[in-house]
């Protein structure tokens, strides 16, 4: 049986936080004669990896000494947002004026956002929990464990024997809280471990985001990494005061930024500053995942108004950079046949 962990305040929402990520008399399973995959660790990248090695047919182990999810449920990710955005919530009523609402004062319960935030975790915590996992096809050992040889671990008394081993229990130092990359590099781990992979993370295209107001999201190489590289880049650029869904909005502040090798459309790296940021990156990482130039995001057809449209501003911005006079004489002779 695993060992209690207490959550303060000992209220509905840490209780129902617990029989998901840490289920009080949580029985480990009798262990396999031998795992495919032993995963350490039950954050976003053990449990990632744990999910996706169970979905391919491997035999797999999970092991977690505290709350299942780790740090992004419980005390990062889930957590910061939702106080974000009850702080997002007061400063938009205190300026609401600007858009012509008397909201009055604004008094800010923080003993109820901070239950809120408890609610919402505890609302999250069963797509991380025990019980999903085992559902799925996952041993879920909760306690602490320790490898005792290069194929063997332990946890509470019982021995896990396997083929692989993933460490996922965090560490210092280590590379900044990123969203979205234990997630990347946990598929990497799987891909390597099971299909022969010799991928790096540095080979990875993983988008990040700084939830100010406005976010600040970014993907690829800035213009002083380009730089140093030695990567001769084009850049382009839209305000997003421009923007006729952020005029409406109240949101002018912010812009996109897209860098493209020079002499070709190819995205080597993007910054948007916008209050919905870490949404509004995705066009862009989604056209370097798959390759896709800046020129042809100028074909996207998009809902009128929205703020995405600011990729459809800097896409149009470099194809005016390709009509060169010749091009443009050409075209106009063209069209006055045409006529």
């Amino acid at each position: 049986m695993s060992e209690a962990l207490e959550l303060t305040p000992r209220d509905a929402w840490n209780h129902a936080l617990l029989e998901s990520a840490h289920p009080p008399g949580w029985q480990n399973p009798q262990p396999a004669a031998r795992y495919d995959l032993v995963v350490l660790g039950g954050g976003t990248a053990g449990l990632v990896s744990a999910i996706v090695s169970v979905g391919l047919g491997a035999r797999v182990a999970l092991v977690e000494q505290a709350l299942l999810g780790g740090d992004c449920l419980n005390t990062g990710c889930v957590p910061s947002k939702t106080l974000i955005r009850s702080a997002r919530a007061a400063a938009d009523a205190r300026a609401a004026t600007q858009l012509g609402v008397r909201a009055g004062a604004v008094e800010v319960d923080f003993v109820a956002v901070m239950e809120r935030v408890r609610r919402v975790r505890a609302e999250i915590a069963p797509h991380d929990s025990a019980q999903r996992f085992a559902g799925l096809g996952v041993d879920v050992f909760l306690g602490h464990g320790r490898f005792t040889g290069p194929d063997a671990l332990e946890v509470g008394g019982a021995t896990l024997r396997f083929k692989r081993a993933v460490i996922a229990t965090g560490g210092r130092p280590a590379p900044p809280p990123i969203p979205g990359l234990a997630d990347a590099a946990a598929k990497l781990v799987v891909r390597n471990a099971f299909f022969f992979g010799r991928r790096r993370a540095a080979d990875l295209i993983i988008p990040w985001c700084t939830y100010t107001d406005p976010e600040v999201a970014h993907v690829g190489l800035s213009a002083r990494e380009a730089e140093a590289r030695r990567i001769a880049i084009d850049t382009f650029q839209a305000p997003l005061a421009a923007n006729d869904r952020a005029r409406a909005d109240g949101d002018g502040e912010g812009f996109l930024k897209v860098h493209v090798k020079k002499g070709s459309d190819r995205i080597a790296g993007a910054t948007l500053v916008a209050r919905h940021a870490g949404e509004g990156i995705a066009p862009i990482a989604m056209a370097m995942a798959g390759g896709i130039g800046l020129g042809r995001l100028v074909d996207l057809i998009l809902p009128y108004p929205t703020q995405t449209e600011l990729v459809k501003n800097v896409a149009g911005a470099y194809t005016r950079t390709r009509l060169t006079p010749f091009a443009a004489r050409v075209l106009r002779a063209l069209i006055r046949l045409a006529r």
